[in-house]
């Protein structure tokens, strides 16, 4: 009995040191580093469709320095605070999902108190606290830290096809767009979301990788873009950031 107390009271004292944001942290960009953070307020914004708010946030010019997925007890808005310091970020969004209840161990400096009071009892020491085993409700956290940042490449954030999108235009090849930065000659091309991009340069288009090395070797050139669009294939002259 002693030993599964001391177990729960030490879970208990690591769960309450850790934070899981920084634990769960992972770098997506570190070139995107904000060195003058200290000059600007971080936001904090929570999310009920995170892609779609990131999309937007996209178009803006923000773009992803990190991320943590966990799941955990609530967390605080300073921890998140707290871990985009650290990063170098000046905007964080998250979402918030209930999934249960789970069992915590918590410091109650009142329960031997309380309880002798209830019971009448004079045998315990009534004037000490006590570690109690409690249920507090358990969150999934989608947590993205970002910054604004110049235009680089197209202005364009883009995704790999899914297998139902292969299926509907019956090809392996493309990458689908999900926004288009406002400050791009794409978006002033009149490229679109949902458009598809099949071709630079003539050359098919499998992966994100193979996307991003031709922008790469085409910084300050303007590109032939093939876009499949409602089933009509389009040609734009597109410069590269």
């Amino acid at each position: 009995m002693k030993i599964r107390l001391l177990l729960l009271v030490f879970i208990g004292v690591l769960n309450f040191g850790m934070n899981p944001v920084a634990e769960k942290y992972k770098t997506s960009k570190q070139n995107l580093i904000n060195k003058n953070l200290e000059k600007k307020d971080i936001q904090i914004l929570k999310s009920d469709n995170i892609d779609n708010d990131y999309r937007d946030l996209f178009s803006e010019g923000y773009e992803i320095l990190g991320y943590s997925d966990f799941e955990s007890f609530e967390i605080s808005t300073s921890s998140m605070k707290s871990q985009a310091k650290k990063t170098g970020s000046e905007l964080v969004i998250y979402s918030e999902q209930f999934k249960n209840q789970k069992a915590s161990m918590e410091w109650d400096p009142f329960a031997k108190r309380n309880r002798c009071y209830s019971s009448r009892s004079i045998f315990e020491d009534c004037d000490r606290g006590e570690w109690v085993y409690i249920y507090k409700d358990y969150y999934s956290y989608n947590i993205l830290f970002l910054n604004k940042v110049k235009l680089n490449g197209l202005g364009l954030l883009v995704e790999e096809l899914s297998v139902e999108k292969r299926k509907e235009i019956e090809s392996n090849y493309g990458l689908e767009i999900l926004s288009i930065r406002k400050d791009s000659d794409a978006y002033k091309e009149n490229v679109l979301p949902n458009d598809i991009i099949t071709k630079i340069n003539d050359n098919k288009i499998l992966t994100k990788q193979e996307y991003e090395k031709i922008l790469l070797d085409s910084k300050g050139e303007k590109i032939d873009l093939e876009i499949l669009r409602k089933g009509k294939i389009i040609n734009k002259q597109i410069i590269v950031y």
